[in-house]
C-alpha cells in the first residue's frame, strides 16, 4: 500500500464538514513543520530505506576492507559481540599486555667503531707483517692477526677493549680484512711481474732476462712498499727484503707449475717452505736470511739484473721494533 503525505492522512472529503465547521471555517493547526513537508514524510515511510548494521556485520564489513587474516578477522567478530563494558575491559587488557611486552624489550647496545687513531694502526701493522723480511707466518694458525693485535696492545688497545668479547671480535676482523688485502695484491704483483715466457727455441740476448716484458726484483719490491706508502711511508729498501721478494716470487712459479697460472694456494705454500727452512737452518734468522740471498742470483738470470750493492743490508723496520 502506498504510503500517503501526512497532510492527507486522515483529511475528510473535499466539501464535507469538518467538526460542524463549514468550509470556510478551519480549526488551528497544530502539526510540526516536519510534518507538513511531504519529502520528510515520505523519507519516514520509504520502505527502500536499509536498516543500520548490527555490531558483527560492522566487524564483518570491516574486516573485508583491511584484508584480515583469518585469525584477526575471527577475532574482531568475536569482539563485536561483546557488551561495551566487555569491550574496554578487553582494550585495556591488550594495552597493559602491549606496554609489559616493551617493558620486556632489551635495548640495542651501541655500535663500537674502532677509533681512527687505531685504525691507522691497524693498517701500518698489517703492512709491516707483508714487508718484514724475517715474518715466519703469512696466513696459517691465525699468527699473522695475533701479531696484528698484539701490536694494537702496545698502541692504544686498553685491555677493557682486549676483554670485551663484543669488540675485540672487530679488531681481529678488521685486522685479518686488512693482512688479506695486502697479501692478494702483493701475489697479483709478483705474478704479474714475471712477464712471459719466449718461444721455444727463441735465443736470449747477452744480457738479457730469460723471460720478456719482466720486472726486475728492484722494482718490484719497490711496487710491493709503494702499496704501504701511508700506512708505513718510513720503510725503505733493504737486501734482505729484496731478498725475500726474490723467495717469494720462486715460490711464485713453483706454485705455477704444479697447480697452474692463478697459482691456487700460493700462500700457505709459501708457510709450509718457510717452516722447512726453519726447520733445516734450525730458526738460525742470519742463516735463513743468506738462504734467501742466494735466491737473488737465479731471479737476475730470470726476470732482470738489478743493482743491489748499494742496498742496506739491515733489515727494515719490523713489527716487532716499531714505535
Amino acid at each position: 500500500m502506498a504510503c500517503l503525505p501526512a497532510h492527507l492522512m486522515d483529511s475528510p472529503p473535499r466539501g464535507a464538514p469538518r467538526d460542524g465547521l463549514d468550509d470556510e471555517q478551519s480549526s488551528p493547526s497544530f502539526a510540526s513543520p516536519e510534518s507538513s513537508n511531504p519529502s520528510n514524510a515520505m523519507s519516514s515511510c520509504n520502505p527502500l530505506k536499509r536498516p543500520t548494521p548490527d555490531g558483527e556485520q560492522y566487524a564483518d564489513f570491516v574486516g573485508r576492507k583491511r584484508h584480515l587474516k583469518a585469525m584477526d578477522f575471527q577475532d574482531l567478530k568475536e569482539f563485536s559481540r561483546l557488551s561495551g563494558q566487555q569491550q574496554s575491559i578487553s582494550i585495556y587488557a591488550l594495552l597493559l599486555k602491549s606496554n609489559e611486552t616493551v617493558n620486556s624489550i632489551t635495548p640495542m647496545e651501541a655500535v663500537h667503531h674502532i677509533s681512527a687513531a687505531l685504525e691507522g694502526r691497524i693498517e701500518r701493522a698489517a703492512f709491516l707483517v707483508l714487508a718484514d723480511p724475517a715474518t715466519p707466518v703469512y696466513v696459517q694458525k691465525g699468527v699473522p692477526v695475533g701479531r696484528v693485535t698484539d701490536y694494537l696492545e702496545k698502541h692504544g688497545l686498553t685491555p677493557e677493549i682486549k676483554n670485551d668479547n663484543s669488540k675485540f671480535p672487530l679488531y681481529k676482523k678488521r685486522s685479518g680484512l686488512r693482512l688479506t688485502h695486502y697479501r692478494n695484491v702483493t701475489k697479483e704483483l709478483i705474478g704479474e711481474s714475471r712477464g712471459t715466457a719466449r718461444d721455444p727455441g727463441e735465443a736470449v740476448p747477452p744480457g738479457d732476462a730469460t723471460r720478456k716484458d719482466a720486472v726486475d726484483v728492484l722494482n718490484l719490491t719497490q711496487q710491493i712498499l709503494h702499496l704501504g706508502l701511508k700506512a708505513a711511508p718510513d720503510l725503505k729498501l733493504s737486501l734482505p727484503l729484496v731478498a725475500r721478494v726474490a723467495w717469494l716470487r720462486w715460490a711464485y712459479q713453483a706454485r705455477v707449475a704444479t697447480k697452474g697460472e692463478a697459482a691456487p694456494g700460493y700462500w700457505e705454500f709459501v708457510d709450509a717452505q718457510l717452516a722447512e727452512i726453519r726447520t733445516l737452518k734450525k730458526g738460525d734468522i742470519e742463516a735463513m736470511s743468506r738462504t734467501f740471498g742466494r735466491f737473488l742470483n737465479d731471479d737476475f738470470a730470470l726476470y732482470g739484473s738489478a743493482f743491489v750493492e748499494d742496498l742496506s743490508t739491515v733489515a727494515p723496520t719490523t713489527l716487532d721494533d716499531d714505535e
